[in-house]
């Protein structure tokens, strides 16, 4: 059996899985010439590493490239290809079954791209996907392509600590120990998150939109993945008994001030069906340097302030507005944009994703609502 079959290996253990983040930081070093990550993945293959790149690798400033390809969307395609230096660029395809139908055909369309060009495709290519048989997997084998592993028990959307996560950051030059340390921090804070589990859930019926509002702007994909993460793991018509599934709420993010000249006023004074979460952090309410009032007198009020004190300002006030109208809210504090708490945030909302869909009685791995659309995509695509 190899490591990824390892029943074992779940998406808590992976911060302990030494020869996952070995394999991937061994292939990323292969690779440490080219200067372009091409990703080609969709869901969980794609949304969780592209939200920890974007947030971390700006902090090593290597100058790599991240181009993703998340959709058969081929003007996109076509639009993001266009350009791409081919021999600098080391494709990195993810898919966990091996047979998702965006990612083949992608490369399908990449290859044929290259051999146009009169380019090598296949020593630019590292695949990751589960250790059993798969069109990609099989792909992979024929054009002699290095693998990496996606363990079975692991589903996409936990993968983002797996070689799915941890090859792009390493190949981005990003410390994969200080994440993995964030993510063992996580799981000692289990109390805490059974407790903001039932807090949750119990808002459930008289809130079922939950709004995951940052107050950084860098923190944007990172609202996207957990909202993936969330809608695809707590929606469910049937109970693991097979009853009917309590309702789960519809998650959206927000960011920053931007976002209470958009959607806050519909939070307001809309219909009270929100629950909103307001992510509060260190590194920017700390932000040094006096705000001043040399060119604008009428700002004088903020003599003495912090340009810190800014996003703590906008961040209270509307949290405290929303209160006064009766929105219920919670807060999650963390200190910084570094690896290690980008970790420990990417397990901890796995967990309390888990210990939600416990809460439900829900199996919060699955999803048959996107395996439906995927058959009948097929069904449709075959008809002559």
């Amino acid at each position: 059996m190899s490591l990824s079959q390892n029943p074992e290996i779940t998406f808590e253990s992976l911060p302990f899985a030494d020869t996952l983040f070995e394999s991937s930081t061994a292939l990323a070093d292969r690779f440490s010439q080219c200067s372009v990550l091409a990703l080609v993945g969709v869901g969980g293959s794609s949304v969780g590493p592209e939200a920890l790149w974007k947030i971390l690798e700006p902090l090593k400033s290597k100058g790599k490239q991240l181009v993703v390809f998340d959709n058969v969307d081929f003007v996109d395609t076509e639009r993001k290809f266009r350009g791409l230096p081919l021999k600098d660029t080391v494709w990195f395809v993810v898919s966990k079954s091996g047979s998702t139908l965006e990612t083949l055909t992608t490369i399908e369309w990449v290859s044929q791209k290259y051999k146009t060009a009169k380019v090598n495709f296949y020593p630019q290519c590292v695949v990751c996907t589960e250790d059993r048989p798969s069109p990609l997997g099989d792909w992979a084998d024929r054009h002699e392509i290095p693998r990496l592993s996606v363990p079975v028990a692991v589903g996409g959307r936990f993968s983002v600590l797996s070689p799915v996560g941890a090859f792009p950051l390493s190949f981005a030059g990003v410390d994969l120990e200080a994440l993995r340390n964030g993510a063992k921090k996580a799981l000692q804070e289990k109390t805490q998150i059974q407790s903001f589990a039932k807090e949750v859930v119990q808002s459930f019926e008289k809130s079922p939109i939950t709004v995951f509002w940052f107050y950084s702007s860098v923190m944007r994909p990172f609202g996207g993945w957990i909202q993936q993460l969330w809608a695809e793991s707590l929606a469910k018509k049937v109970t693991l008994k097979g009853a009917k599934a309590p309702r789960a709420s519809t998650p959206m993010f927000a960011v920053g001030t931007s976002d209470q000249h958009s959607i806050l006023q519909q939070i307001a004074e809309g219909e009270r069906d929100k629950f909103v979460i307001f992510f509060r952090i260190t590194e920017l309410e700390s932000f040094k340097g006096e705000c001043g009032f040399q060119e604008f007198p009428e700002l004088s009020f903020l003599k003495s302030k912090k340009w810190g004190d800014l996003i703590f300002a906008a961040s209270a006030g509307t949290k405290k507005a929303l209160e006064a109208d009766g929105v219920p809210t919670q807060e999650i504090r963390y200190p910084d944009h570094s690896p290690e708490s980008l970790g420990y945030l990417v397990m901890w909302f796995e967990l309390l994703v888990k210990e939600i869909g416990s809460s439900m009685g829900i199996d919060p791995f699955n999803q048959p609502g996107v395996e439906m659309s995927k058959k009948l995509t097929k069904e449709i695509l075959s008809t002559p």
